[in-house]
């Protein structure tokens, strides 16, 4: 999950590490192979962590709606629209020359 932006809660970082001392099969004073909240706390000190809430989607949302972005949103839709009826015109224009010259023939 962490992968794509979504942090770990401290559950999911206690069982991560009590499932690599396990596999590793390293002696450790952790009760039930699973590390407690001191060692946790160190953990995050040792490492710099911070623990930071999820924000909402309302919050993510709204922060995707920034004005700058809606405006390279709108500038973006309006150069491919355009591009479209350029290519579109195109496409006709060759279609014509192309009726033209087998009505010549």
């Amino acid at each position: 999950m962490e992968k794509w932006g979504f942090g770990l809660s401290k559950k999911e970082v206690l069982e991560t590490i009590g499932r690599y001392v396990s596999e590793n099969k390293m002696p450790t004073p952790f009760r039930g192979g699973v590390p407690g909240d001191d060692f946790f706390i160190r953990f995050k000190r040792m490492h710099k962590l911070s623990l930071i809430k999820p924000q909402s989607i309302e919050a993510c949302r709204k922060k995707s709606i920034d004005p700058f972005i809606r405006r390279m949103k709108e500038a973006v839709s309006k150069n491919v629209k355009d591009r479209n009826r350029q290519e579109k015109k195109k496409a006709t224009k060759t279609k014509e020359n192309s009726q033209e010259e087998r009505r010549e023939w």
